[in-house]
Order: C-alpha cells, then structure tokens, then sequence
C-alpha cells in the first residue's frame, strides 16, 4: 500500500491556522471584517455581564445591610446556691516515733593508686608495597573446569580484533595489553 501523497508536486498548504478556518496562505478582508466583528460582540457581551453581575450585588449588599440582629434578653440569674456548714477539723495525728540511729562499722580506705600508663601505639598509614602476581592464562583455567564438568566439551577462546591482549600475552609469556586505539 502506497502513502497518501497528491500527484500535484506543489500542492497548497491545508493547515488549519485561524479559528479553525482552512488557510490557503492569504487573508481576505472579509475574514478579516468577520473576525473583528465577532470580537467585538463577544468583548461587549462580557461588559454587560459583567454590568449586571456588578448591580444584583450592589443591590444583594444594600439588602444585607438594613438588616438588624434584635439582641438576646438574658435571662435572671438565679440565686446562689446555699452552702453546707464547714465539716469539723479533723484531730491532730499522733507524733511519728524516731528510729534509732545506726553507725555503719568503719571501713578503711584502700591505698592510693598509680595510674596505669599505655604506650600509644605505633599506626603505619603508608600503603603496603604491590605484589607481582602471576595468575595462569584464563584459557587452561577454564579448560581444566570445563573437562571436569564436561569431558566430550571442545573450548575455543575468542577475542575481538584489535584487543586481543590474553593472546598477546600468551605469545610473549608475559602479560600484555591491547594496542591503544
């Protein structure tokens, strides 16, 4: 199915730009009269609205304010009320009896001791020194683990072009890296 597409290699524009209105690239002074004439309508009939909105609340307010709350008659308060006679005092409570007094036994003092002193000890912040570390070629280390859980499994190590260090490495018998680049 072939896109939707005119034969005419230039058509004219069809894209909806003023009001919805489909614009051919040019504005005729009708559009133009139609346009002005129908903003100005909706411009006065927001200003009447408006006015007459205005002049119901004017006319609501005037109401709300000739309008008198009567104040409430309190009613009589109404006689205190009598109160009983005072209870009598109660008697005085008998005097609390002294415990005797108890010596707690003399306990003599412990010499005076010397405080412990600790040596401070000694922290080493520089880092250690690296180690050379000779680790075997990955391929023989995997192989070894692969004849273990398969025998009958053929390994075959790949690595892309132009970074291919473990063979390098291989080759040379020491550790090398990829080319830069």
């Amino acid at each position: 199915m072939k896109p939707l597409r005119s034969a005419d290699p230039t058509p004219r524009s069809v894209q909806f730009s003023h009001f919805g209105v489909l614009n051919d690239g040019s504005s005729s002074k009708s559009a133009f009269f139609t346009s002005t004439v129908f903003n100005i309508a909706v411009l006065l009939l927001a200003i009447i609205i408006g006015n007459a909105v205005k002049n119901e609340i004017k006319e609501r307010k005037d109401k709300l304010t000739s309008i008198t709350l009567v104040p409430k008659e309190e009613p009589p308060k109404p006689p205190p009320p009598k109160l009983p006679p005072p209870p009598k005092p109660l008697p005085e409570p008998p005097k609390p009896i002294e415990p005797p007094k108890i010596q707690p036994p003399p306990v003599p003092l412990p010499p005076t001791v010397k405080p412990i002193v600790v040596p401070t000890p000694k922290v080493n912040l520089a880092p250690p020194a690296p180690k050379l570390v000779n680790p075997p070629p990955a391929p023989k280390v995997v192989s070894l683990a692969m004849k273990a859980l398969s025998p009958g499994t053929a390994l075959w190590g790949v690595e892309p072009a132009g970074f291919d260090d473990t063979r390098l490495s291989l080759e040379a018998g020491e550790r090398r890296g990829a080319p830069p680049g």
